[in-house]
């Protein structure tokens, strides 16, 4: 006969508890505390039990919970076992909606509630010489319990018994801000970022998803000088992410190798002597660049340029690597203290949530993340566009595979995402081109004619709009820029960009 075993408790639901809990105090908010009726008893964790009773204290005796009056209070009164990590750790999770603390509640009492029935069949199987009185107690408890629930029901769900009325809705309207413009345009429709929602840029391994995701970050930079941008990566390096958006926003060809001419002029500063070592070949690029004059004094102003916009606030750059929850505590607060108003993220399949062993795939895990993201994206107070980088699994070979079944680790992208767009670097195509292969891939993206130096890209999902629509842009492979109309020469349309839309 094989053994049952009973889920007792969720690590991830008492820390997502806690965290909504000291965040709503923080924000001034103590009607979830006391709406709750949270005890000590129903936390399994001793340590999340510990931190809750301290969190408890501080509410009644009027202190505002937090990282650091918390480890106060368990150095004031000589706790052991809990240390500043622990603290973090429980309380910088942020739910999307303040609902999901109350279902996580709910959910505390069910496993409270599964405790008590274990306990209770543990006497009744070891022969309690009083096992009636420990029922009746155990039956006591557990009304209580439910008593609880029914009365934070009321609570939780009090808000919604009434519909919204006219001056909400334009409240909500107003702060959910406008579409903004990309500049890139699919035949007679621009592809815009819609406000409080996901937008996904997918494409596969080497088919420039970050370098899009930079285009699209500094279009917005360009477009709206109110607009502060926050631009984080879970891929690549800080200074290697700071060379590249340089290069994209300087516009100017250098050399053979612009990365390396601009990470080489940012150490050395026009000094051979202070270079790193390097190759023969890099070495004669970046001295080749000084000897042009009028090249270094032009890629002056535009570093000047770029610096400023950091130093301003309307570019924000940042290399982490944090669990969901803290990636979107982090956004919040950049929200909170108005330093963000759309985030590009790169990219989604590198993201993972802060307990993972209690998904049963990866997939699972990353629906999840999606749908936490989202719950940020749409929520009222701190809703915010958000832009995510995506990778194409390896079943995609051709322009012709780009489509959403294909999103490595797929979770629920295409159903959570407003907007999807897939990409397709030219330069990147296997087979070999013949005239006969040219003249079909021109027939497929609506070209007149093939060009390499393109970036091929559709749009495989719009909400409440047409998809479908594609188009070919040209990419200057050494400034990474991915130009459109207004970027691109006469030659550069008639050779690359479609004429009409490509509905495929």
């Amino acid at each position: 006969m094989n053994e049952t075993k009973f889920v007792l408790h969720d690590e991830g639901v008492e820390i997502s508890v806690l965290g909504s809990l000291v965040w709503s105090c923080k924000e001034g908010n103590f009607d979830a505390f006391f709406e709750s009726r949270l005890t000590k008893d129903l936390f399994y964790s001793p340590q999340n039990a510990t931190i809750f009773e301290v969190v408890s204290d501080l509410i009644m005796s009027r202190v505002i919970p937090d990282a650091i009056t918390i480890m106060d209070k368990v150095r004031t009164d000589g706790i052991k076992g809990i240390d500043p990590s622990d603290v973090i750790v429980r309380t910088e999770w942020v739910p999307g909606q303040e609902v999901n603390f109350y279902e996580h509640v709910r959910i505390l009492r069910d496993f409270a509630l599964r405790r008590k029935a274990q306990s209770m069949a543990q006497l009744l199987a070891n022969g309690s010489s009083d096992p009636t009185v420990r029922i009746e107690e155990v039956v006591a408890e557990i009304d209580k319990l439910k008593a609880d629930a029914a009365a934070m029901a009321f609570s939780t769900f009090s808000p919604f018994y009434k519909g919204a009325g006219k001056d909400r809705i334009k409240e909500l309207l107003l702060k959910r801000g406008q579409n903004l413009s990309t500049g890139y345009r699919f035949g007679s429709e621009e592809l815009m970022i819609p406000p409080k929602a996901l937008t996904f840029i997918v494409a596969a391994t080497g088919h420039c998803k970050t370098t899009y995701l930079i285009n699209l970050a500094l279009r917005v930079c360009k477009a709206y000088p109110e607009k502060k941008v926050l631009l984080i990566s879970y891929e690549e390096a800080l200074e290697s992410i700071y060379v590249n958006m340089l290069n994209t926003y300087a516009k100017l060809n250098l050399g053979e190798n612009n990365r390396n001419i601009i990470a080489n002029h940012t150490i050395a500063g026009g000094n051979l002597d202070k270079l790193l070592k390097v190759s023969r070949t890099e070495y004669e690029d970046y001295k080749h660049f000084l000897l042009n004059k009028q090249a270094v004094v032009e890629f002056a102003e535009k570093e000047t340029e770029f610096y400023k916009l950091i130093e301003d606030g309307r570019l924000n750059i940042q290399y982490v690597d944090f669990a969901v929850d803290t990636l979107s505590s982090y956004i919040i607060e950049m929200r909170r203290k108005g330093l963000c108003d759309i985030a590009f993220i790169d990219y989604v399949q590198l993201l993972n949530a802060r307990v993972r062993s209690k998904y049963r795939s990866r997939e699972d895990e990353l629906k999840e993340i999606c749908i936490s993201l989202k719950n940020l994206a749409v929520d009222e107070e701190y809703g915010l566009p958000i832009v995510f980088g995506a990778q194409f699994n390896r079943q995609v070979k051709s322009a012709r595979d780009l489509l959403p079944t294909n999103i490595g680790e797929a979770g629920d992208i295409e159903r959570i995402a407003n907007t999807i767009v897939a990409l397709w670097n030219c330069q990147k195509t296997e087979e070999p081109i013949n005239e006969k292969a040219a003249e079909e891939i021109c027939k497929y993206q609506g070209t007149k004619t093939y060009n390499e130096s393109a970036i091929y890209a559709k749009i495989l999902k719009r909400r409440g709009f047409a998809s479908g629509f594609a188009a070919t842009f040209p990419f200057e492979g050494n400034t990474g820029r991915i130009l459109d109309r207004g970027d691109a020469t006469t030659d550069e349309i008639n050779n690359c960009l479609p004429q009409h839309n490509s509905l495929l």
